[in-house]
């Protein structure tokens, strides 16, 4: 069974990290979706936080700007797939 811990983009924790690779933006702002897949990561047996997927996410191209590039999570997260995107 599909199990995570609720993560929040406004935790203290991270909320004032910059998120990707933007010079306003932060995860408290702009971070849901990234949070989001931090959960779904979680869910399969990672051990993230959205401030180490955001790194994580930056070191492996994952970002335009502010813009989290949701297709790149497998990168950082070896196993997980990528199956399209529904707007």
């Amino acid at each position: 069974m599909f199990e995570t811990k609720a993560l929040y983009q406004n935790d203290p924790k991270w909320k004032d990290v910059k998120l990707g690779f933007h010079d306003k933006e932060t995860i408290g702002t702009w971070g849901c979706l990234m949070t989001s897949m931090t959960m779904v990561a979680n869910g399969f047996g990672f051990d993230e936080t959205p401030q180490s997927i955001n790194t994580k996410m930056k070191n492996s191209g994952g970002f335009q700007g502010a813009l989290v590039i949701p297709a790149a999570l497998p990168n950082v997260c070896p196993g997980l797939v990528f199956k399209g995107y529904q707007p």
